[in-house]
Parts: structure tokens; C-alpha cells; sequence
């Protein structure tokens, strides 16, 4: 019976002796699919390599099948197992390719991420968002993959869509943590299935935020992205609602490199009055105090920008104590 062979599958597994993997693999083509993926799973647990075994059981229809071979694959970690991955990654059906995605952020490898890296740019929606969240996995918990690479070779890809990278970043960002679930209302958590570890939400809206600064002004959805980081003032983790404080004038400026007040001429281009926004949730009583305080924060950094600005401009100011002063100073 098949709840046996389960079973017998599961013990191998976790005793792990000499002889498991040899017989684990004989049960890759065995008539239940839930046997074949505790197999497949287990062999890669007590150390079976062979990546070629494995193969078959990675394009397999049953997708509890696929899902098990892939999570072998992911734990042999071998530089064929990541080669077979990508494969399935550029070449798979879409099912495939979300569950390579979804699970190669557990591998802090190079050309793992890389694998991640092309699947960003991936035509399903939903493989581009959990490749964006297993890149911000990655750099939150690898350190043979810097933070700082990542970006470089996502700011590569400008200019951006407004559906492309700039989109899923800030949506991974977006997504609720397992405590954001825990404290929300049941009726708000119901249907959705999201969810995102802290660390991995912060470096997503990290990348979104260095993504959006580096872009073409004119080519990004700059108005979702000012009304992001307004909200995001109000962030329940300290350091997402920091980033947002950091971020939100320069992103907000008139040429998207600076830090000047947002004029009219740029509001009504955002299609986002930024000014009265700020002000709306620096007196707002619902707001938490942390988040009336970075919009107050981020409302004087403006107008000292004004003001650091104004004292660069290119005016001659010479100090005059007598009349003569000025007539000998311009006579030179």
C-alpha cells in the first residue's frame, strides 16, 4: 500500500544509513506521486547526488512531484543541480519556473542569483514577483552575494518599465510579514497567501527605492511611487518607514536627483500634492507619533534644501563696509 511505502520512504530518509539513497532512488518511479516526492526528497537528504536521477521527476505533471525535485535539487546545491535549475527556470512550463524561483532563494550562490536576476524579467507576473522576493531574500541572508551587486546589475537593466522591476520590488515591500498577519484583523489577511520574512521585506524596498532614484524621471511611475512613500512613513517595521523618510525627497524632487522642495510644476506633473500630504500626516491623530515626526523630518529637509540652494546660486556677494568698498571691489 502506498501509506507504507510512504512511510518506509520517510525512515530512510531520516536514518540516512549507507544504503538509503540507492533505494530511495528506486522509488523515484514508484505508481504514487506522493511516494515519488518523499523519495525524491529524502535521497537529497541523506547526500544522493546524481542530478541526472533527479531530472525526470523535474518535469513531471504532478505538481507535488516537481516541487519535491526541485527542493532536491536546491539541497544538493551541486554547480550541475543550479545548471539544471536555470534551465528550468528560462525553459520550464510557468508552474515550473514559480517553483524554481520561489525556492532558489535559499541558495546564497552567485549564479544562483543570477538564475533569480533573468527570471525578473520573466513574462508571468507571479514568476517576476517571487524571483524579486527570492533576489531579497538572498542579499538579506548571503553574504557571498553583496547587496550592492545585486543593484548594479538590476540598475543595468534601465530604463525600467512601470510594470517591470520598479513594480515587483515595491510590491515584495508591500507584502505582509508573518507578524504584520498575526496583528492585523482577520477579514484583512483572508484570501491573500503573501507572505514575506522582515528582513527580506526591508532589502526589497531598499532596492525598490535605489531602483526609482536611479530612473529616468520621465519613464517612471513616479506618482505610485511618492504616494508608496508617503504611506510608508507609517510603516509598522521602523526601518522600511526610515528608508521611505530617507528616499522620499529625493525621489520627489524636480529632477530626481536632487533634494529641492517640490514645486507646483512638479506636484501637478506626480499628479500628487507632496507638501499638503506631508502636513495632512504630520497632524494626523491616527498616524502613529513616529510617523508624524518623519513627515515633519522630511518637511524641513525640504525647506532646508531651499535654503542650502539658494546660497549656491551663482551670486557675487561682496562684504562692504564703506561705499568705496563696493567701487574699488568692482573697479577690479
Amino acid at each position: 500500500r502506498a501509506a507504507y511505502r510512504m512511510r518506509g520512504a520517510t525512515g530512510l530518509s531520516t536514518v540516512g544509513d549507507e544504503g538509503a539513497a540507492p533505494r530511495l532512488r528506486e522509488a523515484f518511479d514508484d505508481g504514487d506521486a506522493r511516494v515519488r516526492a518523499r523519495a525524491v526528497r529524502g535521497y537529497a537528504r541523506v547526500g544522493g547526488e546524481a542530478v541526472e536521477a533527479v531530472r525526470p521527476l523535474v518535469n513531471a505533471r504532478n505538481d507535488l512531484v516537481r516541487g519535491a525535485a526541485v527542493d532536491a535539487l536546491v539541497t544538493m546545491e551541486s554547480d550541475d543541480a543550479v545548471e539544471l535549475l536555470a534551465r528550468a527556470a528560462r525553459r520550464g512550463n510557468e508552474r515550473l519556473r514559480l517553483a524554481v524561483v520561489r525556492r532558489l532563494g535559499a541558495l546564497g550562490r552567485r549564479d544562483a542569483t543570477g538564475v533569480l536576476l533573468g527570471s525578473l524579467r520573466d513574462p508571468s507576473a507571479s514568476v517576476r514577483r517571487a524571483a524579486a522576493r527570492s533576489v531579497a531574500a538572498v542579499i538579506a541572508e548571503a553574504d557571498a552575494v553583496p547587496a550592492g551587486d545585486v543593484r548594479d546589475r538590476l540598475l543595468a537593466e534601465r530604463p525600467f518599465e512601470a510594470d517591470g522591476l520598479l513594480a515587483v520590488f515595491r510590491a515584495v515591500a508591500a507584502e505582509r510579514t508573518g507578524a504584520d498577519r498575526r496583528a492585523a484583523p482577520a477579514d484583512a489577511t483572508a484570501g491573500s497567501e503573501e507572505r514575506v520574512d522582515t528582513e527580506t521585506k526591508r532589502y526589497a524596498a531598499w532596492l525598490y527605492c535605489e531602483l526609482l532614484e536611479s530612473a529616468d524621471p520621465t519613464a517612471a511611475d513616479r506618482s505610485t511611487a511618492v504616494e508608496w512613500l508617503i504611506d510608508a512613513l507609517d510603516h509598522r517595521d521602523r526601518l522600511v518607514a526610515d528608508l521611505a523618510a530617507v528616499y522620499l525627497p529625493r525621489i520627489a524632487s524636480t529632477s530626481g536627483t536632487g533634494d529641492g522642495l517640490p514645486d507646483d510644476e512638479t506636484d501637478s506633473a506626480l499628479g500628487v500634492d507632496i507638501k499638503r500630504n506631508l502636513r495632512a500626516l504630520a497632524g494626523d491623530e491616527a498616524a502613529s507619533d513616529a510617523a508624524r515626526e518623519r513627515a515633519r523630518a522630511v518637511l524641513r529637509r525640504f525647506k532646508r534644501a531651499v535654503v542650502e540652494a539658494a546660497a549656491d546660486r551663482d551670486v557675487e556677494y561682496v562684504y562692504v563696509r564703506w561705499p568705496a568698498d563696493y567701487t574699488e571691489s568692482y573697479n577690479e
